[in-house]
Order: C-alpha cells, then structure tokens, then sequence
C-alpha cells in the first residue's frame, strides 16, 4: 500500500491522517475511515471502506491511496476537490501524468 505524501483529508481526518495511514498500514480495524484510492481500468477514483483492506484476498500492495475521509459523503466530496485540482493541474490525462511524474511522492 502506497500513501501520497500530500494526502488529501477532510476536516476530521486531518488531524489524525498520520495514526490512521499507520493503522491502514498494519491492519488494524479503523470503523469510520473511507480510502479514495487510484482507479483501475478506466476508474478515476474508487473509495473503499477501510474495513475492505482487511480481507484476505483485496490487493492491498496495488492500492494507492491520495486521501481519507471520514464518511462516505466526505469522501465523494473530497474526491470531487481531488478531481478538480488534478484536472487544473495535470490536464485531461491527469492520471497517467500524475502517476508518471509524482511517482517519488509515493511512500509505503
């Protein structure tokens, strides 16, 4: 599991991203967090319920997360903000461009 340096959050989660990306890490069960992650295939974004990064046979290496909210409607919103600062930012293919060009500010 990757996490982007600049992690996106919302107000509830800013203040705690450093001890939730650490209990996403080591998969400890975290009730009210929502990961927006890099889509696969055509995908721009999928948002997963933290609760899904415990299952056995979920890809947790291939998962990319660039933010995490606290509620599902959160979520949805701060990935609307992503798309619209990616988009300004990157252009119409901003998710090959993003991942070529931020790919050292991924850590694990």
């Amino acid at each position: 599991m990757y996490f982007y340096q600049n992690l996106y959050t919302d107000t509830t989660t800013y203040k705690k991203r450093e001890k939730i990306c650490r209990y996403l890490k080591t998969g400890r069960g975290q009730l009210g967090v929502y990961v927006i992650a890099v889509g696969h295939g055509s995908d721009l974004f999928e948002i997963y319920h933290a609760a899904n990064l415990k299952q056995k046979g979920f890809p947790k290496k291939d998962v990319i997360v660039l933010g995490i909210a606290s509620s599902y409607d959160s979520a949805v919103s701060l990935s609307i903000d992503m798309f619209q600062d990616l988009y300004c930012r990157y252009g119409l293919l901003f998710k090959q461009l993003f991942l070529e060009k931020e790919q050292n500010m991924f850590r694990r």
